[in-house]
């Protein structure tokens, strides 16, 4: 398994950035500003956890997805 975490612009808040969570290759997940926090949004969430110990923590899994959304190609630099 590899989980990987892409830094992306917000689709809506133009001056925000997002965290676009891919596990196998695949999208799962978006992290992104709250005003109550942080908002994780997937459609493949399968069960979210409190750990206790040793500090709490908040453990999310998710349901492995289909292989519909590659991954995309990370941004290169132009070069004049």
């Amino acid at each position: 398994m590899t989980v990987r975490f892409r830094l992306a612009p917000h689709a809506v808040e133009p001056n925000q950035q997002v965290v676009e969570c891919w596990y196998d290759g695949q999208f799962v997940a978006c992290i992104y500003p709250h005003h109550q926090g942080l908002r994780i949004i997937s459609k493949h969430t399968k069960d979210v956890t409190i750990d206790t110990l040793p500090r709490e923590a908040t453990i999310i899994t998710f349901h492995h997805p289909p292989t519909a959304s590659p991954e995309p190609a990370p941004a290169t630099e132009h070069q004049p």
